[in-house]
């Protein structure tokens, strides 16, 4: 009694976690990841797709400062200035992460079947100096403090 004939799998956990960052970032909104940062309206979402077309939201956060305000007048216009100083203030704050991973058998030269796998992962956020530690997510619309948080989701390749 109680129990869900149904299993929750890795796609209903994946769901789950995409619903809690869209209701942080206010997706129903806009669920372009650039609406985060601020003075990014419908209208400059539109333009940085076409001046840096393919480029990430992250690609975007880790590029130099530099070839960020080179594109700001593009996207931005006359009020580029004001736009990009709130903007850098905005990707200082973000859990921008460089993650590694490896995996090995340790001993062996070769991985193969029955072998105990070791993975080693390395979480390196790109924004902190050393000796801070992460504060709370940035959102423009969520009303309360957020500490931010890591899912590890291990599933094969059928995802």
């Amino acid at each position: 009694m109680g129990r869900s004939p149904k299993k929750i799998t890795a796609r209903n956990i994946m769901t789950l976690i995409q619903f809690s960052q869209n209701m942080m970032q206010c997706g129903w909104v806009n669920k372009d990841s650039y609406a985060q940062l601020p003075y990014f309206e419908a209208e400059q979402l539109k333009k940085i797709r076409q001046v840096l077309p393919g480029k990430t939201f992250y690609q975007y956060c880790v590029m130099s400062k530099a070839d960020r305000l080179a594109v700001a007048p593009q996207i931005f216009g006359d009020q580029h200035k004001i736009a990009f100083e709130q903007q850098e203030l905005c990707i200082q704050t973000l859990p921008l992460v460089k993650l590694t991973m490896t995996a090995f058998v340790q001993g062996e030269e070769e991985i193969v079947v029955g072998d105990i796998l070791t993975c080693k992962l390395v979480v390196e956020y790109l924004m902190l100096k050393p000796g801070q530690r992460s504060g709370y997510v940035h959102s423009k619309h969520y009303p309360y403090l957020k500490k931010d948080n890591w899912f590890l989701i291990i599933t094969d390749e059928n995802f």
